[in-house]
């Protein structure tokens, strides 16, 4: 891509970006920096708060150094002038672009706030790994619907489930999970299938689940346990955790799995 796409990309994104700081600054805003949870009163230096009041600062001040080199090296002028006819390549720039977006915007607002944090974040980086490691379009289309359908299924079940009034909760989220347990299977043999005459693709898909499975069974125990900060939704397979850790030394590990 010559140097004026290139300006012209960071002008975009810049603004994309100090949009996304502010929204992210303006909700961490509402995060209490001091709570108690169970008796236990957690300090400002742990609060979930702090990690985003670091970040969000830093992406705004990011996205204000790209705007002003791309507004230096092309000028304002030549940077909001929109051409009409795009090429394939930027076209798949827009679609990536969308993609991305999306797989975000569905695992904040539709699958975090309603499954296991560990399920969910497992099947995110699984699809947002696949889509675009395996440097596909055909593919990223593809999974992209793929986790479309997963999404819009769960919207379907929480609608369900504010018609049912006698389904507690804790019983969604146990159906929640297993849901996400069956299209985690699925996505697998899907993607499997996808990539089952390239031997490239094959490899890349087994470094894809290894890592998406990996990451979050290292990195959720450590924020749970060690941080102290309870997750979004801790459902069947963090409350197996649970039961693991705290259960009674005389106690069997069927009995405390099973508890």
């Amino acid at each position: 891509m010559e140097n004026r796409k290139l300006r012209k990309a960071d002008f975009y994104t810049s603004i994309i970006l100090f949009a996304l700081g502010l929204f992210m600054l303006v909700q961490t805003f509402s995060i209490p920096m001091t709570d108690s949870y169970a008796g236990v009163t957690n300090a400002w230096y742990i609060s979930p708060a702090l990690f985003p009041l670091f970040i969000c600062p830093a992406i705004m001040l990011l996205a204000v150094l790209i705007f002003l080199r791309a507004v230096k090296e092309e000028g304002f002028a030549n940077l909001i002038h929109l051409k009409t006819r795009k090429s394939q390549e930027e076209v798949n720039q827009y679609i990536r672009g969308f993609a991305v977006g999306f797989m975000i915007i569905s695992h904040v607002y539709v699958f975090l706030p309603r499954t296991d944090f560990l399920l969910s974040t497992c099947f995110n980086l699984m699809i947002m790994m696949s889509a675009f490691y395996l440097e596909q379009m055909s593919l990223l289309i593809k999974i992209s619907v793929y986790y479309l359908l997963a999404s819009l299924l769960v919207i379907v079940f929480a609608l369900m489930k504010a018609s049912i009034p006698m389904v507690t909760n804790e019983d969604f989220v146990f159906l929640m999970d297993i849901y996400l347990l069956i299209s985690i299977t699925a996505f697998l043999l899907f993607c499997s299938r996808l990539v089952t005459t390239n031997l490239q693709l094959k490899r890349k898909l087994k470094q894809v689940i290894i890592l998406s499975i990996t990451l979050p069974v290292i990195l959720c125990p450590i924020i749970k346990y060690f941080f102290l900060i309870p997750l979004p939704v801790e459902g069947i397979i963090l409350e197996k955790m649970d039961n693991i850790r705290y259960c009674q030394q005389d106690e069997s590990w069927i009995e405390c799995l099973n508890y």
